[in-house]
């Protein structure tokens, strides 16, 4: 079962989920949205930014990336990757956007509260 459904049966909103075709990793670089000047910027800001910029990345992505993940460069073990293109409500009424970070010596999806900041470790991926 994927995580989408496993959300969904347990009773998680999926809210946005921009239909984006699923690009080997191999096609994307990391784009820094959080200036060296910023100590954090909001939800608003972030989705913004990513739209802006034309991020990439909703929650079939973040799946489909897990399962290639021993093709992701070393060098972006220290970072968050943010999928901006999927907002999800949770069962207690928060919305929460998925995200990459490699823990424990694997890449794991997670997902960010709206009401968290986002800082210099957290990155977009973006078409090169």
């Amino acid at each position: 079962m994927s995580q989408k459904d496993a959300l969904l049966n347990l009773g998680w909103n999926l809210i946005n989920d921009k239909n984006q075709e699923l690009f080997s990793i191999s096609k994307f670089t990391l784009y820094q949205f959080v200036t060296s000047a910023e100590e954090y910027i909001t939800w608003d800001m972030m989705l913004d930014r990513a739209k802006g910029i034309g991020a990439y990345g909703s929650q079939n992505l973040a799946e489909h990336i897990l399962e290639e993940q021993n093709n992701i460069p070393e060098e972006w073990k220290k970072y968050n990757i943010v999928l901006p293109n999927t907002t999800w409500k949770s069962v207690t009424g928060h919305s929460l956007c998925p995200y990459l970070s490699f823990k424990n010596n694997k890449w794991v999806l997670q997902y960010y509260w709206f009401l968290y900041d986002f800082h210099h470790n957290d990155r977009f991926l973006i078409i090169k």
